[in-house]
């Protein structure tokens, strides 16, 4: 059976790496205890409850890809977009392929996670949308620039340096290579870290995507509500 990184999402997940240094490094959303909070800048009164799931990772086509699991927190929001949530500890496991060389400095470590598509809002009860924390107003998953924050419960410190290069076959005679680099370091509880998408070239038979996962998180970085 093939095997992808959990990170890397669902076979071909596409991020981005270009820095801009006039964007701040600012804190995360989310305590090392797990309290998860923040402001919805754009509910316009479309959100009044959130829910949490935990990634769930399941084997499509022989791929490893995440879907969602456990509810592990929820939270009211607030008419002007407010909302805090006590997250409980996801189901642990330690993850069975790290990326081909990139540099894991304990491979035993147990982790959970919950990615920005496992955040679910509601109006009435009834599911309306998701939330992302992410620096578009709308979902622009494979626009250059565009970066969104990930949540990660260790049972360890650990950190995962280096780069990875997967080529895949997208049709006859056309090849997709996809460069991920990891500059990620994890403390014991929860993490926030963020994936942003880079640059992206194109020749008649080839294209190469570049994307980067790392702890920096940006100031242009919001949370956004996406209706279904």
């Amino acid at each position: 059976m093939k095997t992808t990184f959990v990170f890397i999402i669902a076979l071909v997940t596409t991020f981005y790496s270009c820095e801009n240094n006039e964007v701040k490094t600012v804190g995360s959303s989310i305590t090392n205890d797990g309290i998860l909070s923040g402001v919805i800048v754009n509910t316009s009164n479309s959100v009044d409850s959130i829910k949490i799931f935990a990634d769930s990772i399941v084997t499509q086509f022989g791929y490893q890809v995440v879907s969602f699991g456990k509810m592990i927190g929820k939270s009211t929001v607030s008419s002007d977009g407010k909302f805090s949530v006590a997250l409980e500890t996801p189901l642990l496991s330690k993850i069975k392929a790290y990326p081909i060389g990139v540099n894991v400095s304990d491979t035993t470590a147990m982790t959970g996670s919950v990615h920005y598509f496992n955040i679910f809002a509601y109006k009435g009860g009834e599911c309306t949308g998701k939330i992302y924390d992410s620096n578009e107003p709308s979902y622009t998953y494979l626009s250059r620039g565009w970066s969104v924050s990930l949540y990660m419960y260790s049972d360890r410190p650990y950190t995962m340096i280096g780069t990875e290069e997967h080529t895949y076959w997208q049709r006859v005679g056309y090849y997709l290579t996809i460069k991920t680099n990891y500059n990620l370091t994890f403390i014991k509880g929860w993490n926030e870290f963020v994936l942003k998408e880079g640059s992206y070239s194109e020749t008649a038979s080839t294209s190469l995507q570049v994307e980067t996962y790392s702890n920096r998180v940006t100031s242009d970085l919001h949370w956004r509500y996406f209706p279904n």
